[in-house]
């Protein structure tokens, strides 16, 4: 913990609290500010690692030759499947909420790879019979590039948002 802070107010409210010989005034109002700092680390791992995991393993799709198809679907089941699951236990886990946390941006980048990577291999295998190997294994490696430095730079940036809040 590193502060508490009681501060004291008179606040107006629209209500006599049911006492029909008041009218609406003011009244007294105490509040309480805790700042609290937690060291998380431990925790953000323990809590995202499936979707670190599933991120890595859409993101070995782009090092698996793109005429193995297969494989390349073998490791996108398998992501799906790893995200899915961890985000089922992080449901239980955490409490609802309403606002957009890191928990969300983490889950929502996640399955957008997931997404993204099942596009691209469908693409590249396409490509590979129109345009050739040596076509499809560049437009395979820009796509990787692209795909996880944006998902590296969302996530670092919504950590550390969380990080400095």
């Amino acid at each position: 913990m590193e502060g508490l802070k009681l501060e004291k107010s008179m606040t107006s409210y629209a209500t006599n609290f049911g006492d029909t010989s008041v009218k609406n005034g003011k009244y007294a109002r105490l509040t309480f500010h805790i700042d609290i700092k937690r060291e998380g680390w431990r925790s953000y791992f323990n809590y995202f690692i499936g979707f670190f995991v599933a991120f890595f393993l859409c993101a070995m799709i782009f090092f698996v030759d793109p005429g193995n198809i297969n494989a390349r679907a073998n490791l996108s089941l398998g992501s799906i499947f790893t995200a899915v699951g961890n985000k089922y236990v992080l449901d239980q886990k955490l409490p609802f909420t309403s606002l957009f946390t890191l928990y969300d941006a983490i889950q929502a980048a996640t399955f957008c790879v997931i997404v993204l990577s099942i596009l691209s291999f469908i693409l590249i295998h396409d490509l590979l019979k129109d345009m050739g190997l040596k076509k499809a294994r560049t437009i395979n490696g820009l796509l990787a590039v692209i795909i996880v430095t944006l998902y590296l730079v969302y996530v670092g940036v919504w950590t550390f948002a969380a990080v400095v809040s």
